[in-house]
């Protein structure tokens, strides 16, 4: 149930915060900006997400389930 090791929610961090530089002021334009930042998306972060997944279950672990620093 930790949001630190659901990696999609990590993924949709991400493209919030770079749909907030835009500013999108009507539903429809945040729509468009939302599927703009998600297209630009890198393969690259996608796989260094991943290749986190020991590190943050061994922080996960060692906070007992309490927050991490991901």
């Amino acid at each position: 149930m930790s949001p630190d090791l659901n990696l999609i929610k990590q993924l949709w961090g991400i493209v919030k915060r770079q749909v907030e530089h835009h500013s999108p002021s009507s539903i429809q334009a945040l729509k468009e900006v939302i599927l703009e930042e998600w297209k630009k998306v890198d393969v690259a972060i996608c796989r260094q997400l991943g290749h986190s997944m020991p590190r943050r279950l061994g922080a996960a672990l060692t906070n007992h389930g309490g927050h991490t620093k991901y």
